[in-house]
C-alpha cells in the first residue's frame, strides 16, 4: 500500500514539475491568405480590451470602431499566428508566442497589429470578424 501512495506521490510531483495540460486553453489560430506566414502584417491594428473567450481563447473590443460608429461594438475573435499558445493565468488567460514569451493577458488593454478577416481570407472554418494578430503586442497603461 505504501508503495502504490508513493508511486502516486511521484505521479503527481512529476506533472506540477512539467506543468499541467489543464491549464492550457484552446486558442484559435492559423495564417491569412493575404499575409501569408512570414513577417509580413495588415497595416491595420485594434485598440482596447482583451477578454476570454470560451470557444476561441480570446477576443478584443476594439475601442477605435466606438469613434467610428459611436457604440461599443461587441468583442471579436482574435486570431493568432500559427504556433501561438494560450494558458491558463488565475482567471484570466496567457497568449505565448513561438518563443513562449507571454505577448498578452487577458484583463487588460491593448494595441494589437493586425486586420480584420475572415472566410476565404482565412479558412471556412474561421469565423468572419476575427481580428487576425499578427504584428506586435503593446500593453496599454
Amino acid at each position: 500500500m505504501t508503495k502504490v501512495v508513493a508511486a502516486t506521490l511521484a505521479i503527481a510531483l512529476l506533472a506540477l514539475a512539467c506543468g499541467s495540460s489543464e491549464g492550457s486553453v484552446p486558442l484559435l489560430t492559423g495564417v491569412s491568405k493575404l499575409v501569408g506566414d512570414g513577417p509580413g502584417c495588415y497595416t491595420n491594428s485594434a485598440t482596447g480590451l482583451l477578454t476570454v473567450d470560451a470557444t476561441y481563447g480570446t477576443a478584443v473590443t476594439d475601442e477605435i470602431m466606438l469613434t467610428v460608429t459611436g457604440t461599443m461594438p461587441p468583442p471579436v475573435p482574435v486570431m493568432w499566428r500559427r504556433g501561438f499558445t494560450a494558458h491558463r493565468d488565475g482567471s484570466e488567460v496567457a497568449v505565448t508566442d513561438r518563443n513562449g514569451s507571454v505577448v498578452a493577458v487577458t484583463g487588460h488593454r491593448f494595441i494589437i497589429e493586425g486586420g480584420y478577416a475572415g472566410g476565404d481570407l482565412i479558412s471556412p472554418e474561421v469565423p468572419v470578424g476575427v481580428f487576425y494578430a499578427c504584428g506586435s503586442v503593446t500593453l496599454l497603461p
